[in-house]
């Protein structure tokens, strides 16, 4: 006489998978989150940080005409003020309405002639797509 053959339970789907998703979702949200502080200046303010040497590596995001600027550990104590804590491993940026990105190549190879800039410099050009989806991603879970 043949044993019946117990059949695996199948794995059912339940509202406390959605949950789970979520919370782990928000988790990675929390952990891959940028470490850093951020400022949004005017572009003149921009310029002075970069006259004053305070600005070690510039990112030009074309698409969106915006420039980022990470800051010196000095120039962060100044614009952060006593915010900013560099043992704790904060980066400091400030980003500003930028012209566009050939006028702005103008103006850094004007920086670097002048000796106050010597930095990296990225150009970016990203799609808005990704944002919107962190934005609104949970809510077109749920």
């Amino acid at each position: 006489m043949e044993q019946p053959k117990k059949n695996k339970p199948a794995i059912r789907f339940s509202m406390y998978w959605m949950y789970a998703i979520v919370i782990i979702f928000l988790a990675g949200i929390l952990y891959f989150d940028d470490n850093s502080m951020t400022k949004s200046v005017s572009y003149t303010k921009f310029e002075q940080y970069v006259h004053d040497r305070g600005v070690s590596r510039i990112t030009v995001f074309s698409n969106k005409g915006e420039v980022e600027g990470a800051l010196t550990d000095s120039m962060a104590k100044v614009v952060f003020g006593s915010n900013f804590k560099p043992e704790s491993g904060v980066s400091a940026r400030i980003l500003a309405e930028s012209p566009s990105a050939d006028k702005m190549q103008d103006k850094i190879d004007q920086w670097r002639q002048e000796g106050v800039f010597s930095g990296e410099v990225k150009y970016e050009k990203g799609s808005d797509f990704g944002p919107l989806l962190w934005t609104f991603g949970p809510v077109i879970i749920l």
